[in-house]
């Protein structure tokens, strides 16, 4: 077993690539039998691809990659944009187009960074007040036609109090809790399920 040395000359043990998250004592080993050391991951010198060219196991190699932030690959993935958009898989056109037109002199282009936000038009009552639906877990199930105020109270008794909640529970184990025929909270049940 020899000991590897990573770019700057330092001496990287097994154990040094053990402190490493999600590494274990085998790829430890195919690590330091590559000359992969701490040090080279730590500073991303090494590559997904790299790591399982050298035999570590793709997943394994992937959670390595994730933890220190590895890229997917070194070579192949220079400043070349418009080489980039031709290899890159899954872009339409356009895409490719933007790609290597993204190939740009960043430093003097310019962006606008004001955005132009609008507010979409909220009809108002007579008084001004923007008029807007509850949602319908918040609609009070007096809220329906055939809900009064004595089968409001009644229904409450059984914890339904919104048209949601009506919308949701069965009508005949509702009828079982409170003092209302099947018949009707089967009308009012369906009923919550048209507004709900």
């Amino acid at each position: 077993m020899t000991d590897s040395q990573d770019s700057t000359g330092d001496v990287s043990t097994v154990s040094d690539l053990r402190r490493l998250r999600y590494v274990g004592p085998a790829t430890a080993e195919i690590l330091r039998d590559a000359d992969i050391t701490a040090a080279d991951i730590k500073s991303k010198n090494v590559s997904y691809r790299k790591l399982v060219e050298k035999g570590i196991n793709p997943g394994v190699a992937a959670k390595i990659r994730r933890e220190h932030s590895l890229p997917w690959t070194i070579s192949g993935m220079g400043s070349d944009l418009d080489q980039r958009s031709e290899t890159v898989s899954g872009l339409s056109e356009a895409e490719k187009r933007w790609v290597s037109l993204s190939n740009a002199d960043w430093e003097t282009t310019e962006v606008s960074t004001e955005i132009e936000l609008k507010r979409p038009e909220i009809p108002k009552d007579a008084l001004g007040f923007e008029l807007i639906d509850e949602p319908p877990e918040l609609r009070p199930v007096d809220d329906l036609d055939a809900v009064d105020k004595a089968i409001s109270d009644e229904l409450a008794k059984a914890g339904v109090n919104t048209v949601r909640r009506l919308a949701t529970v069965d009508p005949k184990r509702l009828a079982d809790a409170v003092e209302i025929s099947e018949e009707i909270l089967q009308e009012l049940h369906d009923q919550a399920v048209e507004h709900a």
